[in-house]
């Protein structure tokens, strides 16, 4: 229950709430549900109930925290269970609350699903609705992973360079918390660039991977680039 708590409202919220006085409170209605749904083994009558019970706080109490957080997680549960790819429960918390965090993160789950949904929409309205969300995630951590998302998809829908790296570039700039990812995004950056002609900005990349990642094994093949872009001897 408290790892709930904690995953939704504290990071996604902000709550402020010290451990000790989490500790002391009785559980509240959202995280009463929230438990039944995080446990190991939830039957469909519990999973009933609980998805019952974030509908009723929503209906209650409208603009509190715990109802932005219901409405995100049964939005969400409708697009992993019924594959629905833009729930009610998301548009409302859109509509109502843009800027909260967790309509950020709505906005950007509705995106990824929308630019390998398999539908007959083309690569470019997908990519342009991709664009036209970029000044709706403004939270650090999300606007990087909006510019991931971005970056992936003009290098799936067509191999286009330029947006491609503009956003990845994007991405290492505000910051990559996975070191694994921020590895790969660094040699992305790298390769697309040498190959659309921007040999600073690749040397600096490949650069940057050199020195913060010495024990990669893609280390000899970066150092190899990087010796064929500086016109030396590798």
């Amino acid at each position: 229950m408290k790892g709930a708590r904690w995953l939704v409202v504290c990071l996604l919220l902000g709550a402020s709430a010290s451990a000790a006085e989490e500790e002391a409170r009785p559980p509240t209605r959202f995280e009463r549900a929230v438990a039944v749904l995080g446990a190991p083994a939830v039957s469909a009558d519990d999973s009933r109930r609980a998805k019952a019970e974030l509908a009723a706080i929503i209906a209650g109490e409208e603009d509190s925290a715990d109802a932005s957080a219901a409405r995100y997680l049964l939005g969400r549960l409708k697009q992993l269970e019924n594959n629905e790819a833009d729930p009610p429960e998301f548009q409302a918390l859109r509509a109502r609350h843009p800027g909260h965090p967790l309509a950020q993160l709505a906005a950007l789950k509705v995106l990824l699903r929308r630019l390998y949904a398999d539908s007959a929409e083309s690569p470019d309205d997908r990519l342009r609705a991709g664009e036209e969300l970029a000044a709706a995630i403004t939270l650090p951590a999300l606007r990087s992973d909006y510019h991931l998302a971005m970056g992936e998809a003009y290098i799936f829908h067509g191999d286009r360079r330029e947006p491609a790296l503009r956003h990845l570039r994007a991405a290492a700039e505000i910051g990559i918390p996975s070191a694994a990812t921020r590895a790969n995004v660094l040699v992305q950056i790298g390769e697309l660039a040498r190959l659309s002609g921007e040999r600073a900005v690749a040397a600096a990349s490949y650069r940057a991977f050199i020195a913060e990642f010495p024990r990669d094994l893609r280390q000899q093949i970066v150092r190899d680039r990087l010796a064929d872009l500086e016109g030396k001897a590798p």
